[in-house]
């Protein structure tokens, strides 16, 4: 029985028929599957020093100690908290309940039993006697917790998450002890050979002390036996598993990815559970819109090329839908097409230089051909969290502006000027030139 009771004395009809839980034990308490038993058939000698000071006979090493390793190992308890010892003899037997990690306490164990037990009517012996011995289990509730190394990220960037869960008391003992992670769609696993697991110094082999899965879009991770056993040893409160994901192209610009995590455990004694950590963490990648225009008319103009550079002087790079920094001989050229329309996503937040580098046909780069700009939640939509399908326009478009080259006419004004004053330098030259002139 689980139950915080101490030891109750029972009568011969409570051990010729049983009792029931909810009446003879307090509330909550609960029959406790999965406990197994040693039983010791011993000398009437022994059995009276052993129920003397019980404490010193305890367990199997301390009675064997006693009376030799003479003790038989009974089945585990069944799903009504019950196992049976068959057919003893009359004589005296000593029962110790085999330990387990996750029983905190035991009363009523070890208990003697000398057999037989005369019925109520003084006629004859009972047939069957029930006893109760009584357990406290450890708290079966460990937490869960996930941190991933970086949340400002690239289209493209590998990120490594890492779930941490408390080892509880007992870890040997239960049954089940796992999490599972639906990785969102816009994260790509990057595959099992990124899965590790450690508890402090102690490192986990794949398959033996655990094995990893990923179907579809979930990542299970799931301690076999030998690794629980792993655990118990491993000089640690928590385990860590960590694998990597690769942000891709359908990220929302500005919108939070976030990735959960859902430890589950059955602790063999019937109490199961799940849970998932108190904070999620989240990756977010960023993006801009820019539109060409004539800075006088706001014509939309074509054709301009730019770069992009970060703070740190490197330049973005395109290449195969992930975003590189990297030299300015190698950046990708982004264009202005036919509305003056173009854009750049998948960059972390930050700020950010738009450098110029071909102007529109017409048109003269100007004297600093730089734009500065910021990559934020809401630098490509205004509101990224309402965006549905069907409406994943930009919505925070930053102007670039140019004004038209102007040439002046031939013929014109500003030509006659221009030969006016030349005409003028040259007969100035002339006059200087007999002014000062020597004679031959």
């Amino acid at each position: 029985v689980e139950t915080n009771d101490a030891a109750k004395d029972m009568t011969l009809k409570q051990l010729k028929d049983g009792v029931t839980i909810s009446e003879h034990f307090s509330e909550g308490s609960k029959v406790l599957p999965g406990v197994s038993f040693t039983y010791y058939k011993v000398t009437e000698s022994q059995f009276n020093a052993m129920k003397t000071t019980p404490a010193d006979y305890d367990t199997i090493g301390k009675v064997n100690t006693f009376v030799g390793a003479t003790g038989i190992g009974t089945a585990e308890t069944d799903s009504a908290g019950q196992v049976t010892l068959p057919s003893l003899a009359e004589g005296f037997y000593w029962v110790v309940e085999n330990t387990k990690g996750t029983i905190a306490s035991s009363t009523a164990v070890p208990f003697g039993i000398a057999l037989p037990f005369t019925n109520e009517a003084g006629t004859g012996y009972l047939e069957t006697v029930h006893v109760y011995p009584k357990n406290v289990i450890k708290d079966a509730n460990p937490d869960v917790e996930k941190e991933v190394d970086k949340s400002n990220v690239a289209i493209g960037d590998i990120n490594t998450w890492t779930v941490k869960l408390d080892i509880p008391d007992g870890i040997e003992d239960y049954k089940q002890f796992s999490f599972f992670d639906n990785i969102d769609s816009r994260l790509d696993f990057v595959g099992l050979n990124t899965v590790n697991v450690k508890a402090g110094a102690t490192v986990f082999a794949n398959e033996t002390d655990y094995t990893a899965t990923y179907t579809g879009s979930k990542l299970n991770v799931a301690f076999t036996a030998v690794g629980l056993k792993k655990l118990a040893l491993a000089e640690a409160e928590k385990v860590e598993v960590s694998f990597k994901t690769k942000v891709n192209d359908t990220a929302i610009m500005g919108q939070n990815i976030k990735n959960s995590a859902t430890i589950q455990f059955d602790n063999g004694f019937g109490t199961t559970g799940d849970k998932v950590p108190d904070v999620i963490p989240e990756v977010h990648t960023g993006g801009k819109a820019f539109k060409k225009i004539n800075k006088d008319t706001q014509a939309e103009l074509a054709g301009a090329e730019f770069k992009i550079k970060n703070a740190a002087g490197e330049y973005v790079k395109f290449v195969a839908g992930a975003v590189t920094f990297v030299t300015e001989t190698e950046a990708t050229i982004f264009t202005s097409n036919a509305t003056g329309n173009f854009e750049v996503k998948g960059l972390p937040y930050a700020t950010y230089t738009l450098v110029e580098t071909k102007a529109p046909n017409g048109y003269a780069l100007p004297t600093d051909p730089t734009t500065e700009f910021t990559v934020s939640a809401t630098s490509y939509y205004t509101n990224p969290t309402e965006i549905t399908a069907g409406n994943t326009a930009s919505n925070n478009v930053q102007n670039v502006l140019n004004r038209k080259l102007t040439i002046p006419q031939t013929g014109g004004f500003g030509t006659m000027a221009f030969t006016v004053i030349g005409t003028i330098l040259m007969l100035s030259s002339i006059l200087f030139y007999k002014r000062t002139g020597k004679k031959a």
